[in-house]
This record gives C-alpha cells, sequence and structure tokens, in this order.
C-alpha cells in the first residue's frame, strides 16, 4: 500500500522535491505504460480515428501525459528552489511547438526544438539546490518518506527550519527570525493544541 502511495505522490501531487533519480524514474515509469497503452489501442485507433472511442482514448492518454510530466517537473523544480509554476507554463508551449512543427515542415523549427529539449533533460537531470528551501529538505531518494503525506505538522516544522539555516547562514537577522517564527506560530495555533 505504501508503494503505491509513494507511486501516487510521485506521478500525480505537486508538492515537495523529487530527486534527479527519482525524476527520471518517474519520467521513464509515466511514459512507459501510456505508450503500452496506445500501442495495444493503435489497431482500434487505426480503423476509424475519429470515432468516440478513438478520441477517447487519444485524450485520456495525452491527459495523462501531460499530467504527469507537469507533475514531475513541478517537483524537480522546487528541488533547484524555483516555482513549479514554469512547468506549467513549459506544458502549453510544449504543445504549441508540436503543433507548429507537424504543421510546418522546417528542419529549423525541428533542430531548435531539439536543442530546447536537450537543454530542459540537461538542466533538470544536473541542477539541485542542496540546502533546504521553502519546498522542503533535498534528498536523494526516489520516494522521500519526508514528502509523503505531507501533513500541516510536518509543513510547519519545514519551515521553521528553513527559518533557523537562514538564521545561521546569516540570510536573515534574529529578529526578521523571531518575528517571521511568530508568525508562523501564530497561523498555526491549533496545530499545536
Amino acid at each position: 500500500m505504501a508503494l503505491l502511495s509513494n507511486l501516487f505522490w510521485m506521478m500525480f501531487s505537486f508538492r515537495g522535491r523529487l530527486s534527479r533519480l527519482g525524476y527520471i524514474v518517474g519520467a521513464v515509469l509515466s511514459e512507459s505504460p501510456i505508450v503500452a497503452a496506445f500501442a495495444g489501442f493503435a489497431p482500434l485507433v487505426n480503423k476509424d480515428p475519429h470515432s468516440k472511442e478513438a478520441v477517447w482514448i487519444i485524450s485520456t492518454e495525452t491527459v495523462l501525459l501531460i499530467w504527469t510530466n507537469v507533475a514531475l517537473m513541478a517537483k524537480r523544480l522546487h528541488d533547484c528552489g524555483y516555482s513549479g509554476l514554469w512547468s506549467v507554463l513549459c506544458s502549453p508551449l510544449c504543445v504549441l511547438l508540436y503543433l507548429i512543427l507537424s504543421h510546418y515542415n522546417s528542419p529549423l523549427l525541428l533542430v531548435s526544438a531539439s536543442l530546447a529539449s536537450l537543454l530542459a533533460i540537461i538542466f533538470l537531470t544536473t541542477v539541485r539546490e542542496n540546502n533546504p528551501n521553502e519546498y522542503g529538505m533535498p534528498t536523494n531518494a526516489i520516494f522521500p518518506s519526508d514528502y509523503i503525506g505531507h501533513t500541516a505538522l510536518k509543513q510547519l516544522a519545514d519551515k521553521l527550519e528553513v527559518l533557523d539555516r537562514q538564521l545561521a547562514a546569516g540570510q536573515l537577522t534574529s529578529q526578521q527570525h523571531a518575528e517571521t517564527s511568530r508568525r508562523l506560530l501564530d497561523a498555526n495555533k491549533a496545530l499545536l493544541i
């Protein structure tokens, strides 16, 4: 049961951080079943591509593929210290680029799209922030247990730990640390009772 909740978190959740290895494993896991399902339904889709069943199959697989890739990318961007919203902005651009490429058979567009994809893959598999950030603690695990079942109390503890580390690194004054900590604790009084 824990493995299923871990897989669900990895593939569909937008919260937490995902290591480089977790991102690569998640990308393989997200695309393999969808490609296999598409290959299994290929005879039905090829027979009548405009039938309700074919449109439903293609639409469902496309939505699942986009959702899982955006969720994986958002957690990976969190690990790099960036907002996961960049992954949401990137997906429509990828779809638009695909539509342009399918309409115009331009080698220049194909090369530029390939180069952009290669740079994105290099960024998502090499860059990382080794310090705690607003999205949580760094991890090298495929399924970071610290983020599974992310409770409100765990989120509060992570935020307080980030503040402590910022104080130790000299990024916050002791007065800023005390005020921010007090505001966090006041906003979460119900958790501490």
